[in-house]
């Protein structure tokens, strides 16, 4: 099975309930970006029985290539984005227009490397700037593991 590295967490919880019903299936996973996964069905890397995408752009083109069995795409889950601060600060974050506030002096997103374009976070911020990739407030993961 093939599936969003979002899904990292939460999928083995949902194999578990399902062998409680099916003992005798096995899993074995890849996670990753939705599109690096896509690419590699294309390429048949490796047969996939499942494969859950972040976001549609993907599935349509395994879709285009002919390498979904008809009638089979289900939407079955949902993303959310998060917004989270540091446990001992004073902001208030409670949507994404919060990050205007001038005590805002730093925004760490997800690797924009690997998100689907649609779903990136840089499209979910409210200023022009913060979509900027010179803006110096906006690191992304890798740059937060650093600190």
């Amino acid at each position: 099975m093939y599936a969003a590295a979002s899904l990292t967490d939460t999928l083995p919880q949902v194999e578990a309930l399902y062998r409680q019903s099916n003992p005798n299936v096995t899993f074995i996973n890849t996670f990753g970006a939705s599109g690096t996964l896509a690419n590699q069905i294309l390429a048949g890397t490796n047969p996939v029985d499942i494969f859950f995408s972040v976001s549609q752009t993907p599935l349509n083109t395994l879709e285009n290539a002919g390498k979904l069995i008809a009638g089979t795409r289900q939407n079955v889950l949902n993303n959310t984005l998060a917004i989270i601060t540091p446990i001992n600060s004073t902001i208030s974050i409670s949507s994404v227009q919060d990050l205007l506030q001038p005590q805002v002096r730093q925004v760490a997103i997800g690797d924009p490397t690997v998100f689907q374009q649609e779903y990136s976070p840089r499209n979910y911020l409210p200023i022009p700037g913060y979509r900027s990739k010179s803006n110096p407030n906006l690191s992304s993961d890798r740059v937060c593991v650093m600190y």
